[in-house]
């Protein structure tokens, strides 16, 4: 109890109470508290020694009541920070079911991604081996069209001869024009896949840059509601222990 809280209740000066410390001095070794040689605190002990011996009913009433006063506002602060507590508790398993969540869905974009990347290397390699095979059907056919195009042109009797050659060879050349064709085709198509493919990439890439940013504010959010959680445990037990004391100062025991 401080000293000015003991001259209130008890209702005396703050000369008295010095004047009765320094008189026994001995036997309150040990249960007085000083600040710079000046007593500020008594324990129960103390308050005892030195209270009036004949206090007044109205400064014992004054004192309990002060006391119960005391006793219901820690009670209502003790209330508070349970309901304080209950709430970040149940924001923390919010935030720990939301973290699960996103984590879930952030793998399956990476996979997503990762497939999504295969499939473009694939599309790529595939258009580049029909480019190729282009460049080379297209120089055969350039050659083989050359060196017909010179018999024709040395003898009339060769043109006559190789008349059904050349047909054939015409129509080779133009399955292979038509395969040509069709692989330039596939090629378009392949590259607009490719292109389709890289959207969804960048889309996907997207999701999973946002929800790792949400994680992380997420998780912080939960190590700020740790924090303030510990804090208001650690004001609980301090409140019990001042809710306790002043059960002590009343009935002169401990509150169970």
């Amino acid at each position: 109890m401080r000293i000015c809280e003991f001259c209130k209740t008890f209702q005396v000066s703050h000369q008295a109470v010095y004047a009765k410390i320094k008189k026994y001095a001995a036997e309150l070794e040990g249960h007085i508290s000083k600040d710079k040689g000046n007593v500020t605190d008594l324990d129960p002990f103390a308050v005892n020694l030195l209270k009036p011996k004949k206090a007044s009913y109205k400064a014992l009433d004054e004192r309990n009541y002060y006391l119960f006063k005391k006793n219901k506002e820690i009670v209502s602060e003790n209330e508070q920070f349970r309901a304080e507590r209950d709430e970040l508790a149940s924001k923390m398993s919010d935030y720990e079911a939301v973290i699960e969540y996103l984590k879930k869905e952030n793998k399956e974009y990476a996979d997503s991604v990762s497939f999504l990347t295969q499939e473009c290397e694939r599309y790529k390699k595939e258009c580049a081996d029909a480019k190729a095979l282009y460049k080379v059907m297209e120089s055969e056919f350039d050659k083989e069209k050359a060196e017909l195009t010179a018999e024709i042109k040395e003898t009339e009797f060769g043109r006559k001869l190789l008349a059904s050659t050349v047909s054939d060879q015409c129509k080779k050349l133009e399955e292979k024009d038509n395969r040509i064709h069709q692989l330039y085709k596939k090629s378009d198509e392949q590259e607009d896949t490719i292109e389709r493919l890289n959207k969804q990439l960048s889309i996907m890439t997207e999701k999973y840059n946002r929800a790792e940013k949400q994680i992380a504010e997420l998780q912080e959010e939960k190590r700020q509601a740790e924090e303030q959680l510990a804090e208001m445990q650690s004001a609980d037990k301090s409140n019990a222990s001042k809710q306790n004391n002043i059960f002590k100062h009343i009935f002169g025991q401990e509150k169970r």
